[in-house]
């Protein structure tokens, strides 16, 4: 656009508050596009502190970031995901460009929990939530746009609100983040014996023959003497390893992390998954014996799941080494061409829980992480992503996490457990998988002042 041409910002809050103080539209919601500066995306985590706030940042793809919510979808049981396609896919909007506007299409930001009901210490994440933000910033190389989500019937009792939350946007993209990160975090590993011994216990299940492999997960406890800031925790985050960094705050806390799986992604018939299985430090030797036998069952089992709703599936015969900053894991690749297009919720709902993250027999593996883990994982290993209208979009698992609630964090990590697995090595392999979050909490903290008292 020519500079001369591009509408001042007044021009374009004057033609915001005007078209909600008169909206008269038929559908449910209106969908207004706004021009968008470059800028901080991370400020935006403080644009408006009081509202949710889901940041999605996919390596080499647009990042997306939500605020507030227009349209929350929930539900929880074992048709969770199919019960949130449905309403997803009866959701109406009208649309009005405003002057520099840019057409988005319209994206559901949310995820899923491990389990399919509510864990009781993740407040108002629930089992499954997708919303329609209030607003949704979008930021592809050196083009930005903006999109509003209004509900219809409230739209002109919400215009000064609308307007007020636009500048509250334009300020916190130009002047980035503003909170400042600890300088110094304790980090609590009460659980290292109870990991060891419950490690154990899945290898003697195995051994038995009751199952293949079991992933248990473990938690440690970071705390600090000032408030952990997630604009600060999701910048460290970024860079070439995570497949995905995110963030999401919901009711006063917010979970944060940097996956390296994709669970699924779909677009059109094609649908784009990978099996991830097989972790060692990165000194150490990743194509063992274990290792690999660990990843055959995970790409064995993603393929029986994907062949009957698909013509083909295609994987290639050896896995390839990802190499992130502390560890390294053996990746396969997986596409698929569905049958049929499908909703992205009813292929992840097919692929999920994957042995990646829970084991196989699944059954048994489910029951197994139950009694030996104590508590539920809640976001911990579940989903996170969007999908359009269509029901096209991408899920991440939702791996190398943390809770953040204040000045304590509850970081999260795992390890598949087969026959050959050693407690002791296990334990290894989960506190080199913190390593990333570690940092993240606390980037100017020095070995020592991350050290377990």
């Amino acid at each position: 656009m020519n500079p001369s041409t591009r509408p001042t910002t007044h021009d374009v809050t004057r033609a915001l508050f005007d078209t909600l103080s008169n909206w008269a539209g038929v559908h449910a919601n209106v969908v207004l596009d706004l021009p968008a500066p470059l800028g901080v995306t991370e400020g935006l985590l403080e644009a408006l502190p009081d509202d949710e706030a889901i940041v999605l940042a996919p390596r080499d793809e647009p990042v997306v970031v939500g605020l507030g919510a227009a349209l929350e979808l929930t539900a929880r049981g074992p048709e969770r995901l199919t019960q949130i396609a449905r309403r997803a896919s009866s959701a109406t909007f009208d649309r009005v460009t405003l002057p520099g506007g840019t057409p988005e299409p319209v994206r559901f930001l949310g995820g899923f929990a491990f389990e399919s009901e509510s864990a009781p210490d993740w407040g108002r994440f629930g089992a499954a939530r997708f919303v329609v933000p209030r607003w949704t910033y979008r930021r592809d190389g050196e083009v930005a746009s903006l999109q509003a989500v209004v509900d219809a019937e409230t739209a002109p009792r919400m215009a000064g609100r609308i307007v007020a939350e636009y500048a509250s946007i334009l300020a916190a993209l130009r002047r980035g983040v503003l909170t400042r990160a600890p300088s110094a975090v304790r980090v609590r590993r009460d659980d290292e014996a109870e990991y060891a011994a419950a490690v154990a216990s899945a290898v003697e299940a195995i051994r038995a023959r009751e199952a293949n492999k079991i992933v248990l997960a473990r938690e440690s406890i970071v705390e600090a003497d000032t408030p952990f800031s997630a604009a600060h925790v999701f910048r460290a985050l970024l860079g070439p390893g995570p497949a995905l960094a995110f963030a999401l705050r919901c009711g006063g806390q917010t979970f944060v992390g940097a996956s390296p799986e994709r669970l699924v992604r779909v677009s059109g018939r094609q649908a784009t998954t990978e099996a991830l299985a097989g972790t060692a430090e990165a000194s150490e030797a990743l194509e063992t014996l274990k290792n690999l036998e660990e990843h055959r069952l995970v790409v064995r089992w993603i393929r029986d799941r994907l062949e009957p709703v698909s013509e083909a599936v295609v994987a290639p015969d050896r896995p390839v080494v990802r190499r992130l900053p502390h560890v390294a894991h053996l990746a396969t690749p997986i596409e698929s061409r569905l049958l049929a297009p499908m909703h992205v919720l009813a292929v992840a709902d097919a692929l999920y829980p994957t042995p990646a993250i829970a084991g196989t027999p699944l059954g048994v593996a489910l029951r197994t992480i139950g009694s030996l883990e104590g508590r539920p994982r809640g976001w911990y290993s579940g989903a996170v992503g969007s999908f359009d209208t269509h029901g096209e979009g991408e899920l991440h698992v939702a791996l190398r996490s943390a809770l953040i609630e204040g000045g304590r964090a509850r970081v999260f990590v795992g390890a598949g457990i087969v026959a050959d697995s050693e407690p002791d090595a296990e334990l290894r392999e989960t506190i080199a998988k913190e390593r990333t979050m570690l940092d993240a909490l606390a980037p100017q903290a020095t070995g020592a002042e991350r050290a377990a008292p």
